[in-house]
């Protein structure tokens, strides 16, 4: 009998340390996604936010709060229409109903009506302490969108002010000293933001354009490095490098770093004008060829890779090819003629349709130019969807995904309300 009550306590203890574990995990799992969702967020690794909040389980016991925070991510990157939506999910699910009701005044307030909602900002910061920072992030970024320094300076500093070093106090302060046009200051915020927090990308990226402003391009070089490694995804930090190295002087390591970019997309104009200015003034045929004609099929009419391209294949005995790229150049720089022509004619500068037309006629012949125009036409008339979809397209074509994703932002918000009326 003993040795089989022995065995009975060993399953009934076995089986209980297992509903332990079981219950145990039940909880952690679900709870360790949500916080580490909010750290990427507090970070302002806003994907890397959304990849936590969708690994979780299926049977979590707060689906509302994944909700809630898929709205916070929606409210810090601007799409407001999808916070709300969010929040109103959240708050048909259950979720608490003074918290969205807070979260739709953040929107409130960092869409610029800060003045309005002044008066909450204590009660608020009174009330829900854990979300202190959210908080004086929403208003900080209100009071710096309607140019209102003096009270984003008072926010800032009663912020950093507080015991717990926050790497976005110091972040958003590094945004008030470039508004102010200090240079020095901005980065030394930022240096002190990526400091705290060296998962907060956004400040070392800060830090690293604010070194390049500065010359200082060994420290930025450092700084890019760093954000590379915790974001190896994204092009525009890689062509950031390649472009420091090139100043440096240090050119056969940016040119690996250019043909890799252009491997991976032959959109990315930047590096594959580079490669083809690079290979070109190196007289290797070859390699302007395999660069330049991938870039050509999305900059067919582009005045520069085509003269490249001319001269590589009439190196390398393809005349009638050549041929055809040199007339290409030729057609094309006589449109550029044309262009800076018209661009001396003042009446056309305040014709939205004309800063258009001529932008999109740059970005056939003279890519780069193209921003020059399109934020022109912004310019005089900044309630146009059209001209913010193709600065979206003038950024992802540049590489740089975050901009190109707030310009589209801009644009569709702009689509939607002229469609309301």
């Amino acid at each position: 009998m003993a040795p089989r009550n022995f065995r009975r306590r060993n399953i009934i203890l076995v089986t209980a340390m297992f509903l332990v574990i079981a219950a145990f995990a039940v909880w952690a799992i679900p709870n360790r996604q949500i916080s580490a969702a909010k750290r990427a967020i507090a970070s302002r690794r806003f994907d890397l936010a959304r990849h936590r909040l969708d690994g979780y389980p299926s049977w979590g016991f707060e689906p509302q709060m994944v909700t809630f925070l898929h709205a916070r991510i929606n409210r810090l990157i601007g799409d407001s229409q999808a916070a709300n939506r969010s929040l109103d999910q959240a708050e048909a699910d259950g979720f608490d109903a003074d918290a969205v009701a807070r979260e739709r005044n953040l929107i409130a307030a960092q869409n610029g009506d800060v003045i309005r909602l002044n008066d909450k900002l204590d009660r608020y910061l009174r009330d829900a302490p854990s979300d202190r920072s959210a908080i004086m992030e929403a208003f900080t970024v209100g009071y710096l969108g309607m140019a209102r320094v003096d009270e984003a300076q008072t926010l800032i500093d009663f912020w950093i002010a507080d015991d717990q070093p926050d790497a976005r106090a110091h972040y958003w302060k590094g945004v008030l000293e470039d508004l102010k046009r200090n240079p020095d200051a901005a980065l030394d915020q930022y240096a002190i933001a990526a400091q705290i927090d060296p998962d907060m990308i956004d400040a070392v990226i800060r830090q690293a354009e604010r070194s390049v402003e500065q010359d200082r391009l060994d420290d930025s070089l450092v700084c890019y490095h760093n954000a590379n490694t915790a974001m190896p995804d994204r092009i525009d930090i890689r062509l950031s490098i390649a472009d420091v190295l090139w100043r440096m002087d240090r050119r056969s390591e940016a040119i690996e770093w250019y043909a890799d970019i252009a491997k991976e997309d032959a959109r990315i104009y930047r590096a594959a004008s580079r490669l083809g200015e690079y290979f070109t003034a190196d007289r290797n045929a070859a390699k302007v060829v395999e660069f330049v004609t991938p870039a050509l099929t999305h900059y067919p009419d582009d005045v520069a890779m085509n003269s490249q391209l001319a001269i590589a294949l009439d190196e390398l005995g393809q005349r009638e090819a050549s041929r055809e790229r040199l007339e290409c150049f030729i057609s094309g720089n006589a449109a550029l003629d044309r262009l800076r022509y018209e661009a001396t004619d003042t009446h056309r500068l305040g014709d939205y349709r004309e800063l258009i037309r001529i932008a999109d006629a740059y970005v056939r012949f003279d890519w780069p130019e193209s921003q020059t125009w399109l934020l022109r036409a912004i310019r005089a008339q900044p309630q146009r969807a059209d001209a913010y979809q193709r600065i979206a397209e003038f950024h992802r074509r540049g590489g740089s995904r975050i901009e190109a994703a707030q310009q589209q932002r801009i644009a569709d918000s702009l689509r939607q309300k002229n469609q309301s009326h």
